[in-house]
């Protein structure tokens, strides 16, 4: 998880595998961008881990939910419900399987469509720019981890270090397709 310990406790939630989430959870609402590591996340083999009584809801990115495994997971009551306003292919054809239950709901994706979504969002932006600039903290991220003016300060001269290293490797690899770093210690 991109969230660190400390904040997971500071926000009074506790972190769990994706395995165990799926075996716990009553409503699972889909928050994550659609990389290669999150296509068809969700799966035949999560919705079997999945309570009978579960309802899932994306609205992140189409393709995180597998919507054939979800129409037969709904089909045979694997799980009790869904809501989607994304899907793998906008907008759904006339004809798509999901259409034809009656415990999924599905609505158009609209995202941040309205002008005061979107102006809401230009002014979270530049508050999250303001504080990396002022403070060193980093807010939503997608391919860092959220880190507070502390921690950011704690961790830079390590991220400095990643960063040329990051670097070198990619003038001595020259295309790799998949980097994996894993963090041990204190500052993990």
């Amino acid at each position: 998880p991109v969230l660190s310990a400390e904040e997971a406790k500071r926000l009074g939630v506790e972190l769990v595998s994706f395995d165990e989430l799926l075996t716990r959870a009553d409503l699972i609402s889909i928050h994550t961008p659609l990389v290669p590591s999150t296509k068809y996340l969700f799966n035949d083999a999560a919705f079997a881990k999945m309570k009978k009584n579960a309802l899932l809801m994306n609205a992140a990115r189409g393709g995180i939910v597998e919507e054939a495994a979800l129409v037969r997971a709904l089909e045979s009551k694997k799980i009790r419900g869904a809501a989607l306003d994304v899907f793998e292919k906008e907008p759904l054809a006339a004809d798509h399987p999901l259409l034809k239950l009656d415990n999924v709901v599905l609505a158009p994706h609209l995202g941040a469509s309205t002008d005061e979504a979107q102006e809401r969002v230009g002014v979270q932006i530049a508050h999250q720019i303001v504080a990396y600039l002022k403070h060193g903290t980093i807010e939503n991220g997608v391919n860092v981890p959220s880190l507070s003016g502390d921690a950011a300060q704690k961790l830079a001269p390590h991220l400095e270090v990643a960063r040329r290293l990051g670097r070198l490797l990619a003038q001595l690899a020259g295309g790799a397709r998949e980097i994996r770093v894993t963090a041990y210690g204190e500052l993990a």
